[in-house]
């Protein structure tokens, strides 16, 4: 009976340990999210970055000039979203479109963002996806050599 809870526990440990060296699955985090949660998700990342390039401005002590405002909605147009060009419901779609072939599942959610706009925009997509699946199994075996040094 011991030995029986003995080898449950090893099993689980080792499972745990497996676990730990997978990357996170940006794609299953994101499919496993209803479309509401999408939808909010992305209008509060979409809030933060603003807040982040208005933060930038305190920060620096640099007064909010109109021309700085524009500069900030144009770095929005340009990295992110802007309402006015793409709404958050087709954003949401695409993203799950891509992240509906596997080859996508572990690029990183903000990467995935930017790479969904372009494709909306009727760009060509494919190099970022080559770039961006790239990083992320770089990314990957960086992690695996950090915990063999640990």
């Amino acid at each position: 009976m011991k030995s029986g809870l003995f080898i449950i526990v090893v099993l689980l440990v080792m499972s745990g340990q497996l676990l730990a060296e997978a990357p996170p699955s940006f794609g299953e985090y994101w499919n496993s999210l209803s479309v509401n949660e999408r939808v909010t998700f992305l209008s509060g990342y979409r809030s933060g970055f603003a807040q982040c390039l208005s933060g930038i401005t305190d920060i620096l002590e640099l007064p909010l000039t109109d021309s700085a405002s524009e500069q900030i909605m144009q770095l929005l147009r340009d990295y992110y979203i802007d309402d006015e060009y793409i709404d958050f419901m087709t954003l949401s779609k695409t993203i799950t479109n891509l992240y509906g072939n596997p080859a996508n599942s572990y690029v990183e959610l903000p990467e995935m963002i930017s790479i969904a706009k372009y494709k909306i925009k009727g760009e060509s997509i494919e190099n970022r996806l080559l770039d961006a699946r790239k990083r992320a199994l770089l990314e990957h075996e960086l992690l695996l050599e950090l915990k063999k040094r640990n």
